[in-house]
């Protein structure tokens, strides 16, 4: 959706980032059986909100993402498409959105 919305509006910025595994509160309302291993995972591997919050703002203020649309990575960097970055997904998707749109809007 973002990378349409791009095309039709070139000079303002839209991003999509995947910021990795972050340690939220994600697992508080999980089973034990489920919470204690996340918990123990998070420990390890994920980053602290803060970190990550660090690099998410950082692209909001880089120059180089002022404009367009960019797929950005867990460090804000810029991260190539995916084999599912299509024209034929993008339509897809465009024109699925406004179609809920427009069957929302017409209720």
């Amino acid at each position: 959706m973002a990378q349409a919305l791009s095309e039709h509006a070139p000079k303002a910025s839209f991003m999509h980032a995947a910021p990795g595994f972050v340690s939220t509160a994600l697992s508080k309302n999980l089973p034990v059986y489920l919470r204690v291993p996340l918990n123990g995972l998070s420990s390890v591997f994920a980053r602290a909100p803060e970190t990550c919050a660090k690099y998410m703002v950082s692209a909001l203020l880089n120059d180089d993402y002022a404009s367009g649309w960019k797929l950005l990575g867990q460090n804000a960097q810029e991260v190539t498409k995916t084999k599912f970055h299509t024209e034929e997904n993008k339509n897809a998707v465009w024109n699925h959105t406004l179609k809920t749109i427009n069957d929302i809007t017409n209720q």
